[in-house]
């Protein structure tokens, strides 16, 4: 706390705010408009900041602007100054009431669509009071987000090995085979894994942790060797879909098999008869969060909520 009071006494907050813009911007002009100052104002100020710092912080170029050396050195410790400021801001206001500010809280791609509805009637029905703001990303933006303190947790699937962040594993959720509704499988009520049509599976693009998990469980070089290397998706809606119109199969997981099953006919869904092909979702959030409280009533409420015939929850 020393360093971070001695740097607020050579700039403060404000200033803080305007080099990381800059350095975000790569621009004066375009930081200007986002600090909401003239462009001569805010390279007036930047100017005083580097005089009262000692250091180069900006070399001035006719097409922008790039960072020094010492220049990174100080963002570095000017965004880590800044997310102390929000810490404490936090720690204030979680002290005087927990349920002042929002709880922002986010999902990845092939969960979100399926989770986010049945936890907005969780918070309504037994989390009264506690006011969410959602977000998507994948999995390791997430994570950069729980760390860089833009959303105070995420729901991730295991593991997450990841210094500074703490886990709450809250279920077991098994993964479906997916396969058009005249596919050779299609009346059967479970697979084992030797059956599974590896050729034919079409897997989500990179990115999503679900193609990984899917890689690393079939551990076969065959995996999608029957499905065009063109043939791409970036959403499980559109794979399903790839699925209903007979391009191959998939696999999938199953709160996300439990609502296509209801609306797509030209698809069959057929549970995997095996210990490993499951996924362990957790509420994932940074060590030491002041909202981390808030964590125990959210998950209380998704095992009130989320369909049990389905999921397995842990610790229930």
């Amino acid at each position: 706390m020393r360093e971070f009071f001695m740097t607020y006494m050579l700039v403060n907050q404000r200033d803080l705010e305007y080099l990381t813009t800059i350095a975000e911007q790569g621009s004066f002009v375009s930081a200007a408009l986002q600090c909401n100052v003239t462009q001569p104002a805010l390279s007036n100020q930047v100017r005083r900041i580097e005089e009262r710092l000692g250091l180069v912080l900006f070399e001035r170029l006719q097409n922008g602007v790039q960072i020094t050396q010492a220049g990174q050195r100080v963002l570095d410790s000017a965004r880590d100054v800044l997310c102390q400021m929000r810490d404490m801001a936090d720690v204030v206001r979680a002290c005087q009431d927990p349920l002042s500010i929002p709880v922002k809280l986010g999902f990845f791609p092939t969960l979100a669509p399926y989770a986010v509805p049945l936890l907005c009637t969780a918070l309504r029905e037994s989390c009264d009071g506690i006011n969410m703001i959602f977000s998507e990303a994948y999995s390791e933006q997430l994570i950069e987000q729980i760390l860089a303190k833009d959303i105070d947790a995420a729901m991730l699937a295991l593991p997450v090995n990841v210094e500074g962040i703490d886990n709450v594993p809250i279920f077991l959720e098994n993964l479906y085979l997916a396969v058009p509704k005249d596919h050779r499988l299609a009346n059967f009520s479970s697979v084992t894994e030797e059956e599974l049509p590896l050729g034919d599976l079409i897997l989500l693009d990179k990115g999503h942790c679900l193609r990984d998990q899917a890689l690393n469980l079939c551990d076969n070089d065959s995996v999608g060797s029957n499905i065009p290397t063109d043939l791409r998706a970036t959403s499980m809606e559109t794979v399903v879909q790839y699925v209903a119109h007979g391009f191959g199969c998939t696999l999938l997981p199953a709160l996300a098999a439990q609502r296509y099953a209801k609306h797509e006919p030209d698809c069959r869904f057929i549970k995997i008869d095996s210990d490993r092909f499951n996924r362990t979702i957790a509420f994932a959030h940074r060590t030491g969060c002041p909202r981390s409280s808030l964590i125990p009533p959210i998950v209380d409420a998704v095992k009130q909520t989320f369909p049990d015939d389905v999921i397995s929850f842990i610790g229930a």
